[in-house]
């Protein structure tokens, strides 16, 4: 860290606009790798079936488009949180690791494709790579639950106090020795709410379920044997 950097939040920096610098650029760089990301479907799929570049017969080219659709599809199913999360940790925790952080997942984001291409398909191999996703996004959840609740101006004033027996922000918190505990927690935070679904996954899950039974859900047909032995033979007669 440059010693002339402040951890504070980028609502209180002098110059917001300069205390956001790195995270405007990490904004700019997942948005970068995104559409990245989406070429690498796009332009597939064109080199195949637009293009005629690649031998349809030499791939299997609906699993290859599939997979490097995963490159920006996974981006997509966390870009709420992640963007959200980025830009209310900037503004409201601590501004300069807030932009840290962001640079932090955007590189676990170019990770993320080779484990899909070594495995041409999803695998648990992929929890070494969107774990570290899930702590960074975590970390920021954390931050902000953190301040807003515990931190000196928080509900709860009850955090973790300095020497002098003040209770710190988070910014204070994780430059002060207590980073791998915020990892920690921001890390469980993010990996339960989103799976096992802590609190309320399972039971909207186990409605979803009902729902379906009840109302959309439609049996086959059963065929009884009888009526298999007259198609059955009907075919063989038409085949002769």
């Amino acid at each position: 860290q440059p010693a002339d950097i402040k951890r504070e939040p980028a609502v209180l920096a002098e110059n917001p606009l300069k205390a956001l610098n790195l995270t405007m650029l990490a904004s700019v760089a997942w948005m970068v790798v995104y559409y990245n990301f989406l070429f690498s479907q796009i332009g597939l799929n064109c080199a195949v079936n637009v293009f005629k570049m690649v031998d349809p017969k030499k791939v299997n080219a609906e699993q290859m488009i599939q997979v490097a659709s995963r490159f920006h599809g996974n981006m997509t199913d966390h870009a709420v949180v992640f963007m959200t999360s980025l830009w209310a940790y900037s503004l409201l925790v601590d501004a300069f690791s807030g932009g840290v952080l962001g640079f932090c997942y955007v590189a676990v984001r170019l990770v993320y494709p080779f484990f899909f291409m070594h495995q041409g398909g999803f695998t648990f191999y992929f929890e070494f790579i969107t774990q570290i996703g899930y702590a960074v996004i975590g970390i920021l959840m954390y931050g902000i639950a953190y301040n807003a609740m515990w931190g000196p101006n928080g509900v709860s004033p009850s955090g973790c106090k300095d020497a002098n027996g003040n209770i710190k922000d988070f910014a204070t918190k994780i430059s002060g020795g207590c980073t791998m505990c915020a990892g920690t927690r921001g890390w469980m935070l993010a990996c339960f709410t989103l799976f096992p679904g802590v609190p309320f996954g399972p039971l909207y899950a186990f409605l979803q379920y009902c729902a379906h039974v009840k109302w959309h859900f439609k049996p086959a047909p059963v065929v009884s044997e009888k009526k298999m032995e007259s198609v059955e033979m009907a075919a063989k007669e038409k085949g002769a």
